[in-house]
């Protein structure tokens, strides 16, 4: 019956000349899309089984209306999807604007704060600087109007007391790292360098005194124990001596001339100083000062290099002057100990070691001691009072002090030195010499 039905269609259209071939393509191709329709499902039959395939198409049919069935599965029109892609893009761009708008802000504020604290560190810095300035011009009118009533007070008193009661002597003396010699007098108005040389002259003094106590007691060792080289200090090799004395004096004072200058921060430390210790101005002092520490350009306190090799070099020749007084001090003892003489000679001998002990206690009590204790003082800025420097007075009495105690201890000087108060009649003291008591 199919077959009837299809040879019939295909016959009417075969009759039409003017459709009859794509009728007849389209019909060809409904014919073929059922006849492959109805060779799979004989082929799924054949080789499936139909209850399978029965089971199959329920399945699916109930998979599909449960999906149908679904609320939350509805297909939107295209005019609801396009309305909620524009608000999402208006919504997108008013937070991206409002991000950037509070980035932008958070920027600014920033950028303000900075300038506003730079404003204020500089109004800040202005303010302090002014403050500074004023406070240092006080100081600076302070000290200047100090100063000129020092100078009338001084001048009133320079009217009231005589010119040399003003003056004071050569003081030496420590003031925190700073060891200084220094005097106010200045009678024949010579100027500062000068001055600055006669101080040098003054230390040169000094250390020649020191050499000479040296070369004495070398003398009094070869003179007890070995007289043969007592050769050595008579004619020409008196120059020698006088000359090594004179070498030690020259090098400790041009120490002091050309290392121990005036500056303007040992001026700072002995200003107040000599205000008001003595009432003297800087520009009425002269001095020499050796200066432990000194500032350097960034305001840090070093070490004075050159002061300190000064300082090393006269505490050498201290330390070989005394060295050599303390060896020929024992030997000199060791040999008086083991030489048997008369009675005369070994009292001679007594009372010449004592003075020769004398001699070196003096020396050590009134120059050696003090001046090592004023060399040490400013290592530790310890202060030594300057009105009262034990110092100048110990090293001013020595002079005195030395040839007295020989006199004293030796009896035929002292036998002398009293007959010049009295009226005994003088005698030959030699033949009576006796032990000092």
């Amino acid at each position: 019956m199919k077959i009837f039905s299809w040879l019939t269609l295909f016959l009417l259209l075969l009759s039409s000349p003017v459709n009859s071939l794509p009728i007849a393509a389209i019909a060809l191709q409904a014919g073929a899309r059922v006849f492959v329709r109805e060779q799979i499902i004989d082929f799924l039959v054949e080789k499936v089984g139909k209850p399978l395939l029965l089971e199959v198409r329920k399945f699916v049919n109930e998979i599909i209306d449960e999906a149908l069935s679904t609320e939350g599965i509805q297909e939107d029109p295209i005019e609801n999807r396009t309305e909620n892609a524009w608000e999402d893009a208006v919504e997108d761009a008013v937070e991206d604007a409002r991000d950037d708008a509070r980035e932008d802000a958070r920027e600014d504020a920033l950028e303000d704060a900075r300038d506003d604290a730079r404003e204020d560190a500089r109004e800040d810095a202005r303010e302090d600087a002014l403050e500074d300035a004023r406070e240092d011009a006080r100081d600076y009118a302070r000290d200047y109007a100090r100063e000129d009533a020092e100078e009338d007070a001084r001048e009133v008193a320079g009217e009231n007391n005589p010119p040399e009661n003003d003056q004071t002597a050569r003081i030496i003396s420590t003031e925190k790292y700073v060891l200084f010699v220094f005097t106010s007098t200045n009678y024949l108005e010579v100027p500062r360098g000068f001055m600055r040389v006669l101080l040098s002259v003054y230390g040169t003094s000094y250390s020649q005194a020191l050499v000479l106590i040296a070369v004495q007691f070398i003398y009094r060792c070869f003179s007890i124990s070995r007289r043969k080289f007592l050769i050595y200090f008579k004619g020409r090799w008196l120059f020698f001596w006088y000359a090594l004395v004179g070498v030690f004096g020259i090098n400790w004072g041009l120490c002091i001339f050309f290392i121990a200058q005036e500056n303007p921060q040992v001026d700072e430390i002995l200003r107040p100083l000599m205000a008001s210790s003595f009432g003297l101005n800087m520009s009425d002092v002269f001095y020499v000062a050796a200066s432990y520490e000194v500032e350097d350009e960034f305001k840090n306190k070093v070490l004075n290099w050159p002061v300190i090799f000064m300082i090393i070099n006269f505490a050498s020749i201290m330390g070989l002057s005394f060295a050599i007084i303390v060896l020929c001090f024992c030997f000199i003892h060791y040999k008086m100990q083991r030489v048997t003489h008369s009675k005369v000679y070994e009292a001679v001998q007594q009372q010449l070691f004592r003075a020769l002990m004398s001699q070196m206690i003096i020396p050590l009590v009134l120059i050696y001691l003090p001046i090592i204790i004023v060399m040490i003082l400013p290592i530790f800025h310890l202060k030594n009072d300057a009105c009262m420097s034990l110092t100048s007075i110990l090293i001013s009495i020595y002079p005195v002090l030395d040839p007295f105690a020989v006199i004293m201890i030796i009896s035929v000087y002292r036998q002398g030195f009293l007959n010049m108060f009295t009226n005994h009649p003088k005698t030959n003291q030699i033949s009576n010499l006796e032990m000092s008591t």
